[in-house]
């Protein structure tokens, strides 16, 4: 199986820590990554390689704040 090297990056995208890891395929980087995302909340997003081929960049998902207009409640009984 290749061996992927998983590098977590910070809010200044520099890496802070890597995990390596084995995968059958490409298509279970993502799902890994997303777990690393998960365990590590520092972590804003993880650039995966296995040797010198880049595989995978995946984003921490940011909330979205959008305002929400007021709206009148009326308790009629």
């Amino acid at each position: 199986m290749p061996l992927y090297t998983f590098y977590l990056c910070d809010d200044s995208a520099q890496p802070y820590t890597f995990e390596a890891n084995e995968c059958s395929q490409d298509s279970e980087v993502f799902r890994k990554a997303n777990e690393l995302l998960q365990e590590h909340p520092r972590a804003h997003f993880v650039t995966v390689w296995e040797s010198e081929r880049a595989v995978l960049a995946c984003h921490r998902e940011e909330p979205v704040l959008r305002a929400v207009p007021q709206v009148e409640i009326r308790h009629d009984a």
